[in-house]
């Protein structure tokens, strides 16, 4: 009975014995390139997938493979460079080392191994011979979104933890597509981003979500301008020739300034997003009717002053000027005598409030500049040239300036006015006309 079992049990570990030695063997690296290529081609997923080796903790299915095979068909220079990689290395195992081409010369030794989304590799086999894999490179992929944004990668939520980052883990070769939402109070904007991971040394890649959505150029001669977005502090600032978004057709944009006579807006515009236009979102700093009433007055106030000052000869007749005015008014009347003098009356003034500019001027000085046109009947009397009287306007940009002790103004300068001649001078509704 013994003898029989005997018998019997030698074809068996004979047959065991051939089933290792199968098992154990290993394919060529040669043959490993070849198959490689051959599934690129054929466009073998599953059969890939079936080659090829991946590490404890990269996670690679049929679907990557899908995607790096479509990959590799429509980028014909990275699919020559895998496959010139692939034969390298190759040629460097099955040479024992001894192979010297382009690579092996960069690359020397093992590190041959270490390039490459797709790599040969010698492990050890069951008896402890040579075996050679194919392997698939894992590249440790993170995302980058705005806090608050919803993400989503390959079609399962990302928890982003309330973070601006996060490590999605470790991926084979592949093109993976990231999406993500992004609400704001005025909009919610969708970003989508592929990353392929397949590069050839770089095994870190990082995908980013912007959330830029549609922008629109707007303006404010003013620095550090506040955005209102329907009426509400948006958080951001702007100066001259800024890009602002997200934005969606209809809402609207104003402009907000504080000075120190109080809180300044310019208009609201209501936004076009396919628009090239630029919009203009300068505060006013008239801020208000009651202001604005007490700089038409300062003004007009000044108009009748200026004009008594030369036809009197007395500059003490100027009052809310600044020193450097009043003195320019002295150099000008100390000229006139009994033969040469100024005669006139100021008849009226019409103020521009649409276009009144600030600026933090030298010193800290706060300024106002502001379009004026004054309406005189004059005439200037010399010695041996007379003239008549007649109606004259002087256009001038008068500039104001703000004392925030006092809680006032003062009349700090005056100059021409070089856009005078412009289709549109005096032309707003803003415009205040009075007659003396």
């Amino acid at each position: 009975m013994k003898k029989k079992l005997l018998f019997i049990g030698v074809p068996i570990v004979a047959i065991l014995a051939i089933i290792l030695f199968i098992s154990g063997r290993s394919p060529e690296p040669s043959d490993l390139a070849k198959e490689f290529e051959e599934k690129i081609k054929q466009e073998d997923a599953k059969g890939l997938l079936k080659l090829v080796k991946v590490d404890n903790g990269t996670k690679w299915g049929e679907k990557e493979a899908e995607s790096i095979i479509k990959y590799l068909k429509d980028d014909e220079s990275d699919y020559k460079d895998q496959i010139m990689l692939l034969n390298a290395q190759a040629s460097y195992y099955e040479s024992d080392g001894k192979a010297n081409n382009i690579i092996s010369q960069q690359y020397p030794g093992e590190s041959i191994s270490n390039i490459g989304p797709f790599y040969i590799k010698k492990d050890k086999g069951i008896f402890g011979g040579d075996k050679y894999v194919l392997k698939a490179r894992g590249y440790k992929l993170e995302v980058h979104a705005a806090k608050g944004a919803n993400v989503t990668f390959n079609g399962e939520t990302v928890d982003m933890q309330g973070k601006g980052s996060k490590e999605l883990g470790v991926f084979g070769p592949g093109v993976y597509t990231i999406k993500g939402s992004k609400k704001y109070d005025y909009t919610t904007v969708d970003d989508k981003t592929e990353v392929t991971l397949f590069d050839l040394e770089k095994f870190e890649e990082t995908a980013s979500l912007n959330f830029s959505g549609d922008t629109v150029s707007v303006n404010s001669d003013i620095p550090n301008t506040k955005v209102l977005v329907n009426g509400k502090e948006s958080g951001e600032s702007i100066s001259e020739n800024t890009v602002f978004g997200p934005v969606k057709d209809g809402i609207k944009l104003q402009g907000l300034a504080e000075f120190p006579w109080g809180e300044g807006k310019s208009e609201a515009v209501t936004v076009q997003s396919e628009t090239t236009e630029e919009y203009n979102l300068t505060p006013n700093p008239i801020v208000n009717d009651e202001m604005k009433e007490k700089i038409k007055s300062l003004i007009n106030d000044f108009a009748k002053n200026r004009n008594e000052a030369k036809a009197k000869k007395d500059a003490n007749k100027l009052k809310n000027v600044s020193d450097s005015l009043k003195k320019s008014y002295i150099d000008v009347i100390k000229n006139y005598d009994k033969e040469n003098y100024y005669e006139g009356k100021a008849l009226g003034t019409r103020i521009d409030f649409s276009k009144v500019t600030y600026e933090n001027g030298s010193g800290g000085k706060q300024l106002i500049h502001v379009p004026v046109e004054f309406h005189l009947k004059s005439r200037e009397v010399y010695e041996f040239m007379d003239s008549e009287l007649e109606e004259n306007f002087d256009e001038e940009i008068v500039t104001l300036q703000y004392d925030e002790e006092k809680k006032s103004w003062i009349i700090e300068g005056e100059k021409d006015d070089y856009e005078s001649s412009n289709n549109d001078y005096m032309a707003s509704k803003d415009v205040a006309k009075t007659t003396f």
